[in-house]
């Protein structure tokens, strides 16, 4: 793997933990500004219509009350906003909604792809592909969790930041994240 940059990382953290507080203490997620504009800026999530960050984020409230999407679900309600299967904005509503998912990330994936040889597909021509790339996704990491590998990661992570309240899924997601920058 290459070098990690842990004093990325760190700023990254920050700026997640800002999220997540955000995320827990807001009244309405649909008309929350600052929650709006830190979680785009973190998730590079640029270029959309004001329709269809509107859609997003209602959903996105709706998800928080109790009502459970599966990532079909999402992205079928998201295509219905702009005509997009936005896999990689899906991935992060439910991983805000639940640590313990992956984010879909094109970087992640292409990290994926040339170090551990995955086969995660580059399109999808309907959202079931989608899906099944993300069950693929989900399904790696519960493997790779349990390898050497990714325990090794953990406690470098966990020595760089100890007592972070945070699951072992943000932590990879975070070292592979940052690294797929380099």
């Amino acid at each position: 793997m290459a070098k990690i940059n842990w004093g990325k990382i760190g700023k990254g953290l920050d700026k997640y933990r800002c999220i997540m507080a955000l995320y827990n203490d807001s009244f309405d997620l649909s008309k929350e500004d600052l929650f709006q504009k830190r979680f785009k800026g973190f998730y590079r999530m640029g270029r959309r219509s004001e329709k269809y960050y509107r859609d997003y984020f209602r959903l996105f409230e709706q998800m928080r009350e109790g009502k459970k999407l599966t990532i079909g679900e999402v992205l079928n309600k998201l295509y219905l906003s702009e005509k997009r299967k936005e896999l990689s904005f899906a991935s992060k509503m439910l991983a805000t909604i639940d640590t313990k998912l992956p984010v879909w990330d094109s970087n992640v994936r292409n990290l994926l792809n040339n170090k551990y040889k995955t086969n995660f597909k580059q399109s999808y021509k309907e959202i079931s592909e989608c899906v099944e790339a993300y069950n693929e996704l989900c399904n790696w990491y519960k493997i790779f969790l349990k390898s050497p590998e990714a325990k090794v990661l953990i406690l470098e992570f966990d020595a760089h930041f100890p007592n972070q309240k945070i699951t072992t899924m943000k932590k990879i997601d975070f070292i592979f994240w940052q690294t797929s920058f380099k």
